[in-house]
């Protein structure tokens, strides 16, 4: 249960080094570069700055809370002496339901419902951010006045019900975890997603048809390689650079991009800010791609959990 870190190039590992910082590295670029609940908690931010701590922030907390998860997960294992469960979810609901007090259950309970509400709450949000702004508005009201907020509310409540139904249907019957469940469908669509916003910031060729192709060719590689014994962490890389390459290849068959782009790009950005002479907002770096002392934080963070996974593995 301590052997934090496997180095086994086996693809079907679920706990290895390499599906964790390939796979998983490209899962959590998809989701803090542009999961659409993350971008718009980065949009509400009154500065680089605050927004660059709350990304720091997020990152310190979220691992230590993992940690946290972990020493949980080996002490309730040592509890049951190593016993099976049905199901990898049951073994934190068995030790709650049968040896936690009865008040401290329904504070419990309580919180559970509160960290539930505060995620699903983003996702209906989100989801009907983008039906109204991209799809309602643009092709059915066209043009028209802002759409009320009844029917904002009644599009949240559609989402609402085809989130459950959702649910349902994959778990239904199911003994995987939880988080092995829901990464592996979302892993089906997120490696295609970044891709798509990787070839709008790091290439100036990319056009509609190139970025189309390669975001339904992502989608059929996954699918594909799901028949496998390949781990779903490795779903969202494979997506992703499926998705890149099919992206560029296509782009440039069809011509590559027929309106100028590179100003948009991180390049094309940068060379703006840096002509204004704007590189700085109130002593912090605004330019992209920059090695910050924020991201040293963060890379020094990841050293250390690696030396700490290593001296739990060599011990």
């Amino acid at each position: 249960m301590l052997n934090a870190l496997d180095f086994s190039p086996d693809p079907a590992l679920e706990n290895g080094f390499w599906v964790a910082l390939l796979g998983g590295g490209a899962l959590w670029l998809q989701y803090f570069a542009t999961d659409q609940t993350q971008v718009q908690r980065m949009l509400s931010a009154k500065s680089v700055g605050s927004l660059k701590r709350s990304i720091v922030s997020s990152g310190l907390i979220m691992n230590v809370m993992y940690f946290v998860f972990i020493l949980s997960g080996a002490i309730l294992y040592s509890f049951y002496q190593g016993q099976s469960f049905e199901s990898a979810n049951q073994v934190m609901i068995t030790f709650i339901l049968e040896n936690i007090p009865i008040g401290l259950l329904g504070l419990i309970i309580a919180a559970i419902f509160a960290a539930a509400m505060s995620s699903i709450d983003s996702v209906l949000n989100s989801m009907t951010a983008v039906f109204v702004m991209d799809i309602y508005q643009k092709y059915i009201r066209k043009g028209q006045k802002e759409t009320p907020l009844r029917v904002t509310i009644g599009f949240t409540g559609v989402f609402g019900v085809v989130v459950i139904l959702f649910v349902l249907m994959g778990f239904n019957g199911t003994t995987a975890s939880v988080l092995s469940t829901v990464g592996a469908y979302a892993g089906y669509v997120a490696g295609s997603l970044l891709s798509v916003f990787l070839l709008g910031l790091f290439t100036r060729r990319a056009n509609d048809i190139g970025t189309a192709v390669g975001f339904a060719a992502g989608l059929l590689a996954t699918w594909a390689v799901s028949g496998t014994n390949l781990n779903w962490l490795w779903y969202y890389l494979v997506g992703a650079a499926v998705s890149f390459v099919t992206g560029c290849v296509v782009s440039c068959l069809t011509g590559g991009c027929k309106t100028e782009i590179a100003h948009m790009t991180i390049q094309g950005q940068r060379e703006n800010l840096l002509a204004q002479g704007r590189s700085e907002e109130n002593g912090v770096s605004i330019l992209p791609g920059k090695m910050d002392q924020y991201g040293w934080i963060l890379l020094v963070f990841f050293a250390v959990q690696f030396v700490v996974l290593l001296f739990f593995t060599k011990s």
